[in-house]
C-alpha cells in the first residue's frame, strides 16, 4: 500500500504544486501526471482510503483531471465507506450540493453524522443543522453537537447554540445563556450573531431596551452585509431610535439592503420617498418604483400600494386593470383594505366591469372577519335598501358593531340614523295625533 508520505507526493504532484524539501518520492520523481493519476486510480480501486480520498479532491477541483462532481461522489464515497472522515465530509456536501449527482438528504445526513462522531467540527456544525432543519426540529440532539464544534471554538456553532437556547418551544429555553454566546461569536466578527445582539437589545428580550446599543451591534452586523441590519439601521435612522434622526443615512442603509434583493427595505424606500422631509424630496415616482420592486417579490403592503397608486394615478399613470390586479395580489395574503378596494371598484364597474354581487360578497366576507369600514358599508347598504333587501335593524347593528371598533365615521352615521328616528318618530306622532282630532270631529 502507498505510503502516507508518497500519497501526499501524487496529489501535490496532480494539483501542480511543488514537492517539499525533505519529503521523498523517488517512486514518483520524473513520471507523467498521466502516469501518476493511474497509479493512484490503480491504488485507490485497490482499496486505499488514501488515494481514494486523493483523487475524490482531483476530481472536485479539476486538478489533473476534468472536473466532476460525480467522480468525486465516487471516489470520497469508497474512501467514506472506509472511515475517512474527510471522504465522509466532502461525500455529504455532494450528496446535497453537487452538480450532476443525485441528491440524498439522507445519505449525506449518515455521513456527516459518521465525520462528526470522528470529531470533524464542520460536520458538527453541519450534521446540527440538518437536525434543526428537521420537521420537527430536533433541537436536544442539535444542542449536543453544536456544544461539541463549541468545545472546539467553532464560532458559527456558537451562534447556532444560541438560537436554540434562545427559543422558548424547545422546552429549555435560556436566555443569559444564548445572550452570552452571541457575545461571544460576535465579539468576533461573525455578523449573524452581531445582528441578534442587535435584535436583542432592540426589542429588550432578557434585558432592558437598549436602542443605541442596537443600533452599535446593527451597525457592526451591516458592515459585514447582514441584510436585515441594513433594514433595522435604515428604519431607526428614519424614525431617530437609538440615533440622531438622519434621513440621508437612513435612505443609505435601505438602499444597501434594497438592493441585496430585500423587499422590505425596497418597501421602506417607497415610504421614505413618499413621505419625503427635510433632506429627502419627496418623489411619487420613485417612491411608486420601488413599491413595484417590492410588490414583484410578494410584499403584500406593497402590492396594496402599487394597486393604490395604479387606481389614484399617483407616481404613474392611473391603470385600473393594472390596480386591480394587484388588489387581487394583495387581498390573497389576507390585506383586508385590498379587498375593500376591491369591493368598490366591483361595485361603481371602475376599470372593470360592474358585478354588485361579487362585490356584496367581499363586504359579506370582510364584515365576518369584523373590518369596520366593510360593516359601515354594508350597513348603510341595508339601511336603505341599496342593492340588497332593506332591513333597518341589521343595517343598524352592522353601523354600530363598526362604530364599536372605533370607526368615527360610523359614529357619524349613527347620529343620522338616531336624526331620522327622531324625525319619523315625530311624524308618526303627528299622524296618530291628526287621526285622534279627526276621529273626534267626526
Amino acid at each position: 500500500m502507498l505510503s502516507a508520505r508518497l500519497i501526499l507526493v501524487l496529489g501535490l504532484l496532480l494539483l501542480g504544486v511543488s514537492v517539499p524539501v525533505g519529503v521523498r518520492g523517488d517512486d514518483v520523481i520524473g513520471a507523467s501526471k498521466v502516469e501518476l493519476l493511474e497509479r493512484l486510480r490503480m491504488r485507490a480501486l485497490s482499496g486505499d482510503k488514501g488515494a481514494q480520498y486523493a483523487l475524490g479532491k482531483a476530481y472536485l477541483e479539476g486538478s489533473g483531471v476534468k472536473k466532476s462532481d460525480v467522480e468525486a461522489l465516487r471516489f470520497f464515497r469508497m474512501a467514506a465507506e472506509q472511515g475517512h472522515g474527510d471522504s465522509q465530509l466532502f461525500a455529504g456536501n455532494l450528496l446535497r450540493f453537487g452538480k450532476g449527482v443525485k441528491h440524498d438528504e439522507a445519505l449525506a445526513e449518515r455521513y456527516y453524522e459518521a465525520a462528526a462522531r470522528q470529531g470533524f467540527v464542520q460536520a458538527q456544525y453541519v450534521y446540527g443543522l440538518m437536525l434543526m432543519s428537521k420537521d420537527p426540529p430536533s433541537a436536544k440532539e442539535a444542542e449536543r453537537w453544536f456544544s461539541r464544534s463549541v468545545s472546539l471554538g467553532h464560532i458559527p456553532s456558537y451562534y447556532e447554540l444560541g438560537l436554540i437556547y434562545q427559543n422558548s418551544s424547545f422546552g429549555f429555553q435560556d436566555e443569559e445563556r444564548a445572550r452570552s454566546l452571541f457575545s461571544y461569536a460576535g465579539e468576533r466578527g461573525y455578523g449573524p450573531a452581531e445582528y441578534a445582539l442587535g435584535v436583542i437589545y432592540d426589542r429588550g428580550e432578557g434585558v432592558e431596551e437598549d436602542n443605541e446599543e442596537a443600533v452599535r451591534w446593527y451597525t457592526r452586523a451591516s458592515s459585514r452585509g447582514i441584510v436585515q441590519a441594513q433594514l433595522n439601521l435604515g428604519i431607526m435612522y428614519r424614525e431617530g431610535e437609538g440615533v440622531e434622526r438622519d434621513l440621508l443615512k437612513a435612505e443609505g442603509f435601505l438602499l444597501k439592503a434594497a438592493e441585496a434583493g430585500n423587499e422590505s427595505a425596497q418597501f421602506q424606500l417607497g415610504v421614505l420617498y413618499g413621505e419625503g422631509g427635510g433632506v429627502i424630496r419627496k418623489d411619487l415616482s420613485m417612491s411608486f418604483r420601488w413599491f413595484l420592486r417590492a410588490a414583484r417579490l410578494g410584499h403584500a403592503y406593497a402590492q396594496h400600494n402599487v394597486a393604490s397608486m395604479y387606481e389614484q394615478g399617483e407616481g404613474t399613470q392611473i391603470d385600473k386593470e393594472k390596480s386591480i390586479y394587484w388588489y387581487e395580489k394583495a387581498s390573497d395574503q389576507g390585506i383586508d383594505l385590498s379587498l375593500y378596494n376591491l369591493a368598490v371598484l366591483y361595485e361603481k364597474g371602475e376599470g372593470i366591469k360592474r358585478d354588485r354581487g361579487r362585490a356584496l360578497g367581499y363586504y359579506e366576507d370582510l364584515s365576518k372577519r369584523g373590518y369596520a369600514p366593510a360593516l359601515l358599508h354594508l350597513g348603510v347598504m341595508y339601511w336603505n335598501g341599496d342593492g340588497v333587501e332593506k332591513d333597518r335593524e341589521r343595517g343598524r347593528k352592522m353601523v354600530e358593531e363598526a362604530a364599536s371598533k372605533g370607526l368615527a365615521s360610523a359614529r357619524e352615521v349613527i347620529d343620522q340614523i338616531e336624526e331620522i328616528d327622531r324625525e319619523n318618530a315625530l311624524e308618526e306622532s303627528r299622524r296618530v295625533e291628526e287621526a285622534k282630532r279627526s276621529g273626534e270631529e267626526g
